[in-house]
Parts: structure tokens; C-alpha cells; sequence
């Protein structure tokens, strides 16, 4: 027992006070996350002061140009995922419930995933640097599928790091075979 657990255990108040800790943190564990059907609350009006009134669209998600095929993934600066469009659901078979919050690569990349690409893809996140990638995921159901990943960082309107916004579209077969992909 190191020096602060001993003197910590010895405190009631301190016994008290993890005792406490402890409950709320089952309590958290186990409580039902909202559904994301729709984007985090307060993300538009979030998102509108940050790109500042003369840029500023009705929706700012509707400024980007997606392909409905496209799936779309905003995640916190930790990579933990904050909001997924219909699309992603779809094609990884995950819930919004089962996605928040998880790290979107701890659930989609299996043993068919190449690791140099994952790689890749760190290096770029950790250096907030865009980054495109063909890249073989696993859904749900364990079935494997081929994506291009488009990974780019978001950055608030005094150029500090935000998050990042990940647009991912399912291969086709014969894509895949034109890509030389495996």
C-alpha cells in the first residue's frame, strides 16, 4: 500500500468520500446512455458561434457535402465518438447507444485490418493532420467490409483543436478489386 492509500484509508472523511466516488461511479456505469438519433444537444448552436455569423448555414452538418451512401462520425479530441449519422449505423450494425462515447477503431477493426494503415491513421490523429484511407472494418456481426476513410480535424474559430470529423463510404467488390485491395 503506498503512502497516500495507507494515510487515505485511515481518514473516515476520505473513506466516506470514495465510498461515495464508488456509488456514483456504478451508478454512471450502468445508466442508460441518450439515443443519438439526432446531434448532441447545443452541437448546432455550438457549432454556429464557432464558424461565426458570416459563414453560418441554417445546419452547419448540411454545409458538408455527403454522399447519402457516406457515413459520418464527429468525435471529442480523445477520439470517442460524440454523434453518428444514420449511415454509419447502418453500416456497422452498432446502435448510436453502443457507439457513443467508444472509440470508433476499438469496435470496427478486427484481424483483417492492416495494421501499417490503423498506423497511419494514428500518426495523422495524433498530429491533427487530415487523412484518407482504404481501410477493411468488421460489423457487428463480425462480417468484414471495405471503406474509404476520410479523417479530418475540426478546429474552433481561434484555430484550437475541437475534434475531428470522419466520412467513411463502403467499397464496392469490384472497387475493391480495382483498388488491389485484399
Amino acid at each position: 500500500m503506498s503512502p497516500y492509500e495507507d494515510a487515505f484509508s485511515q481518514k473516515p472523511e476520505f473513506r466516506q468520500l470514495a465510498a461515495d466516488l464508488n456509488d456514483l461511479a456504478a451508478g454512471v456505469a450502468i445508466s442508460v446512455l441518450s439515443p443519438l438519433t439526432e446531434p448532441p444537444a447545443g452541437l448546432k448552436s455550438r457549432l454556429l458561434g464557432e464558424i461565426g455569423p458570416e459563414t453560418a448555414h441554417a445546419n452547419p452538418l448540411d454545409s458538408l457535402t455527403v454522399d447519402p451512401a457516406e457515413a459520418v462520425v464527429l468525435t471529442n479530441l480523445n477520439g470517442r465518438i460524440e454523434w453518428v449519422s444514420d449511415a454509419f449505423t447502418q453500416m456497422c450494425g452498432y446502435s448510436p447507444q453502443e457507439l457513443r462515447g467508444r472509440k470508433p477503431g476499438a469496435l470496427l477493426q478486427g484481424a483483417g485490418t492492416d495494421p501499417l494503415t490503423v498506423q497511419r491513421i494514428r500518426e495523422a490523429v495524433q498530429q491533427r493532420l487530415p487523412v484518407t484511407v482504404s481501410l477493411r472494418n468488421y460489423a457487428k456481426g463480425g462480417d468484414a467490409y471495405w471503406v474509404t476513410l476520410s479523417i479530418s480535424p475540426v478546429s474552433g474559430p481561434d484555430g484550437s483543436p475541437r475534434g475531428f470529423v470522419a466520412i467513411e463510404k463502403e467499397l464496392s467488390s469490384s472497387e475493391v478489386e480495382s483498388l488491389g485491395l485484399r
